[in-house]
């Protein structure tokens, strides 16, 4: 009986570890603030982009033959809900 109440004593005695922080690591501003950059970079690269439509198309082909996608998939009239 007397070792029983030794562990619970024991039990009290030690200190939880310390809690994190709250919220996000410091590092994750950062992170965001640059991704942030990146992708606004990136978007406007592409709004100064010039396409040149047939080469696009004929680029298009070529990777398509090159990969072997080589069956046509009909267009079919979207179902409509009724209610």
């Amino acid at each position: 009986m007397a070792e029983a109440t030794e562990e619970v004593e024991e039990e009290e005695e030690q200190e939880c570890p310390k809690c994190p922080p709250p919220g996000a690591p410091a590092w994750m501003a950062t992170f965001a603030d640059m991704a942030t950059l990146l992708m606004a970079f990136f978007v406007l690269i592409l709004s100064f982009a010039e396409f040149n439509v047939p080469k696009f198309k004929q680029i298009s082909g070529s990777l398509k033959n090159a990969f072997g996608v080589q069956r046509i998939v009909p267009v079919v009239e979207q179902p409509k809900g009724t209610t």
